[in-house]
Order: structure tokens, then C-alpha cells, then sequence
């Protein structure tokens, strides 16, 4: 059930049960503002109606209750530790574990690539200190490449001065890790602003699957043309 009060209406108003895809083209990040939903949908929907932007910024959680244990198929809003505090035993789906879903899968998520900007994504683990170097060695190689970086450690990865000040490398600050919730809030929209200045890249820093980053790390991982690992 949606939580907004213009989705309220509308159902109210309909007195119908109302059941409807993502506002997005299938695969594409997700619209967080009605903006997003024009870009993929302009000549596709009669008109939006415009609540202002997502609260949360990422899709809602997906839980399989007929599982015992409970099985959480898409991280989302909801996190493993809040549900948690009801269902002790509930877990995360990992295909290796709970098998594959990709030919059927249950909830859109479980999709292989999902998510994904027109730029490929490059997902980048490791210590701050080695995402740093890695960061620094890549800007000397790629300085004249377009690349957007997606800044997820403010206080721990300090860019070179080389790299904020460059033309073709375009930085999208989305807040640090210790706030889980805000990097999940800007991640689509970092997506789709980097997809739109033409970058020719799109490496996004990696951050701690706890909390909302367990969701936020859902999301990229689906999205990443490659993991490296630092």
C-alpha cells in the first residue's frame, strides 16, 4: 500500500484495486521524480501526475513469507535489521543458497541487469585508502575520457584536486557511507545525471552492506558491467 496521499486518492477515487508497473522502461534506474518518469515514458503515458520526488529514493522491499525462513528477494526501504526485530530467522536471497531465479524470477529485481544506466557501470570495492590510489592511478590513464564518479565516501576518500577540477571527469557527490539513507536516496537520480551529461564510464564507489546500503549495494551490483576489486 502506498504511503502518499495522492496515491490515496487516486485509489480512492478510482474504487478500484489498482495494480501497475514501474514507471520506467524495463531495466533503466528507476524514476525518483516525475522528471524521470517524462525522459523514459515522454509519447508512451497520457500525462503524470506529480507527487514531488521520492521519499526513499529506492524501490520497496520484497519479502517471500511462504519461505520458511522468510526470504527477503529485494532489498529495499524496509531493512534486514528493522525486519529483523519480527522475523528473527528472515534471510537474504543468494542464488547459491536458495537457488537461481533469473528465468523466473519472482520480483523484478532478481533480474541479471536491472537498474542500469546507458553508461556502463564500474563497481569499485575495496579500502578507502585503496579506492583512493585506484581512483588516482585511473585519472592518469583516463584523463581524457568521460568519466562520472559516484562519491560515496566523503570523509575517507579525498580526490586529488587533478580529478574535481577536470573537464571530462564529472563527480557526483551522494553523501558518505556512515548515511546509508541518503546515498539510497540520490542513487537513481546520480545515475541518470551522469547518463545525461554523456559520460562515456560511470564507476561508483562501493559501501558497507548494512542498513539501507544492503539495497543500495542490490542495485548497483544489478546494474555493474564489472566488479572491481581494489
Amino acid at each position: 500500500m502506498p504511503s502518499h496521499p495522492i496515491a490515496h486518492k487516486l485509489i480512492e477515487l478510482s474504487n478500484l484495486p489498482i495494480a501497475a508497473p514501474s514507471a520506467n522502461l524495463s531495466g533503466r534506474p528507476s524514476p525518483t521524480t516525475a522528471d524521470h518518469v517524462l525522459e523514459d515514458m515522454q509519447n508512451r503515458i497520457k500525462c503524470i501526475i506529480d507527487g514531488g520526488s521520492c521519499s526513499i529514493g529506492l524501490e520497496s522491499t520484497v519479502i517471500d513469507v511462504f519461505r520458511d525462513p522468510p526470504l527477503i528477494l529485494r532489498p529495499g526501504g524496509v531493512t534486514l535489521e528493522q525486519l529483523q526485530q519480527y522475523l528473527p530467522t528472515i534471510e537474504v536471497y543468494q542464488s547459491d543458497k536458495h537457488g537461481d531465479m533469473i528465468e523466473k524470477p519472482a520480483t523484478p529485481g532478481l533480474k541479471y541487469r536491472h537498474y542500469s544506466p546507458k553508461a556502463p557501470v564500474f563497481l569499485l570495492k575495496g579500502s578507502p585508502h585503496s579506492m583512493e590510489s585506484y581512483l588516482e592511478k585511473l585519472f592518469k590513464e583516463q584523463h581524457n575520457s568521460k568519466v562520472g564518479l559516484v562519491h560515496t565516501h566523503l570523509k575517507t576518500v579525498h580526490l586529488p584536486s587533478t580529478i574535481l577540477s577536470s573537464n571530462n571527469w564529472k563527480v557526483y557527490n551522494l553523501g558518505d557511507e556512515d548515511n546509508p539513507a541518503a546515498v539510497a536516496h540520490g542513487l537513481f537520480v546520480a545515475l541518470r545525471v551522469l547518463d545525461k551529461v554523456g559520460v562515456d564510464k560511470i564507476v561508483i564507489e562501493a559501501i558497507e552492506e548494512k542498513n539501507e546500503g544492503l539495497a543500495v549495494m542490490n542495485r548497483i551490483k544489478k546494474a555493474a558491467t564489472e566488479i572491481i576489486y581494489v
